[in-house]
């Protein structure tokens, strides 16, 4: 009975997300004279732009809450721009990917309040790793991202250039021994490295 529910309540979440995307599409075409050829590029576009915002909404609220506001601000600004080019794991869903994007951050701003307490030879190790694995791996393409041979191009030329960024960055941090600002560029690469990682072993099994 719960089973036959759950699939009645799918049913019609997925007729009224149907309903609405057709409702935002007329505006759309209404105001930009779009055609019906266009209608799932621009819908894909509008709904992955509603899910950045609400996921990085969401994030600051997270920081806003620990009291780590600008530690969640450095985290977003090297995690964000890294994980749009370099690919890897992503959710099938979009509300999973949104749950994951919740409980990931929240778990990130723990590790990253450990780590301004914590100081040893073993953080710099996994640190150097890494970076490595993002360096080397990046991009991962996903089912829902393939990528073409000049995008693949492309996408790690600007891994390797955002990665220079954040290595000059993280030298300047130790230099004026900036914990706050290692820690959280720290556990920005530790999670994008499990990201690739996972989405490589995803892709080639």
């Amino acid at each position: 009975m719960n089973e036959i529910n759950c699939l009645t309540i799918k049913k019609y979440g997925d007729i009224v997300q149907e309903k609405i995307k057709n409702i935002i599409w007329i505006r759309m075409k209404e105001a930009k004279e779009l055609t019906d050829e266009d209608k799932e590029i621009y819908l894909f576009g509008l709904i992955q732009g509603v899910i950045f915002l609400l996921n990085t909404f969401t994030a600051l609220c997270i920081g806003m809450i620990l009291n780590m506001l600008i530690e969640v601000i450095i985290y977003l600004v090297c995690f964000i721009p890294i994980r749009i080019f370099a690919g890897g794991y992503h959710a099938k869903t979009q509300f999973r990917c949104y749950i994951m994007s919740t409980v990931t951050t929240f778990v990130a701003l723990r590790l990253i309040k450990f780590l301004q307490i914590s100081n040893s030879i073993f953080e710099i190790v996994v640190l150097i790793i890494s970076i490595i694995i993002i360096w080397n791996l990046s991009p991962i393409e996903d089912d829902n991202k393939p990528l073409t041979k000049e995008e693949y191009s492309i996408y790690k030329i600007k891994v390797r250039k955002l990665i220079s960024i954040i290595l000059g960055v993280l030298i300047f941090s130790f230099i004026i021994n900036n914990q706050l600002i290692l820690s959280s560029i720290q556990v920005a690469m530790f999670i994008l490295s499990l990201v690739v990682i996972i989405g490589a072993i995803k892709l080639y099994n």
